[in-house]
């Protein structure tokens, strides 16, 4: 009996230790004196912000809310990439230039007498006062240009042909290329069976002419490429491309 109450009187004083640790531990510091620095900290220092903190998300979240791009979503292509013209807009101002829009206006312009007169007058003094006379009228102007542009679609008509008559020198195999191209071939044919197109780049492209010779490739490639525009037979300088792209290694197509 004796060892028994001792032993609970053991217990006991551990567990009123242990209960006095802990009232110990959970008692409230003794509270600092405030001081004229605290109460001026404490109007300028940020009041704690109750709002609740930005949830962050994992990159397996952001990938699956993701929006897939669809057809008509212009963020597929890189904005200087994006067509600016609408489907069938440049096929309207397209509609309004050359020969074979000219040449749907029938109608026939009537000068008054006074540019009748102020004509004579022109004339009397020389061709090109009279030339000049003629293209400041704005119906003879249009007559005027309609005649050139028409010389220039039956010079470019006469080289698209394949057995008739003489065929260009754009239209060739791949063996006449390698074995005889020459960029002169090109602009001798400008010079004797296009002189009117060869005028039009030259004006465009070379109002200065290098003494190097630098200028005649781009030009006789301008004039390859549109013929081939008319005409997709005549091909050469797109082969010529293609021979060069391939030796240098180009396996895409773009």
């Amino acid at each position: 009996m004796c060892f028994m109450s001792r032993r609970k009187n053991g217990q006991l004083k551990r567990g009123l230790q242990s209960a006095s640790t802990a009232s110990e531990s959970t008692s409230p510091l003794p509270k600092k004196a405030k001081t004229p620095a605290d109460s001026a900290f404490r109007q300028i220092a940020p009041k704690p912000s109750t709002a609740a903190a930005p949830k962050t998300s994992t990159a397996k979240q952001l990938s699956s809310v993701t929006e897939k791009p669809t057809a008509n979503d212009k963020r597929i292509l890189p904005k200087f990439l994006q067509p600016d013209l609408k489907p069938n807009e440049g096929v309207e101002v397209l509609a309004r230039f050359g020969f074979h829009a000219k040449a749907k206006d029938q109608t026939i312009p009537n000068l008054t007498w006074h540019e009748k007169d102020k004509l004579e007058t022109e004339m009397m003094k020389g061709v090109s006062p009279f030339a000049e006379a003629v293209m400041r009228i704005p119906e003879v102007k249009k007559c005027v240009q309609k005649l050139i542009l028409k010389d220039i679609d039956e010079q470019c008509q006469q080289l698209c042909v394949k057995t008739r008559g003489q065929p260009s020198v754009l239209r060739a195999s791949k063996e006449v290329v390698l074995n005889s191209f020459s960029w002169m071939k090109i602009l001798n044919e400008m010079k004797e069976r296009s002189p009117d197109v060869l005028e039009f780049l030259v004006t465009i492209a070379a109002p200065t002419l290098k003494e190097d010779g630098r200028q005649v490739p781009p030009i006789c490639e301008a004039y390859a490429m549109l013929m081939n525009i008319r005409c997709r037979e005549l091909s050469l300088v797109q082969k010529i491309n293609t021979i060069v792209l391939g030796r240098g290694g180009a396996t895409k197509k773009v």
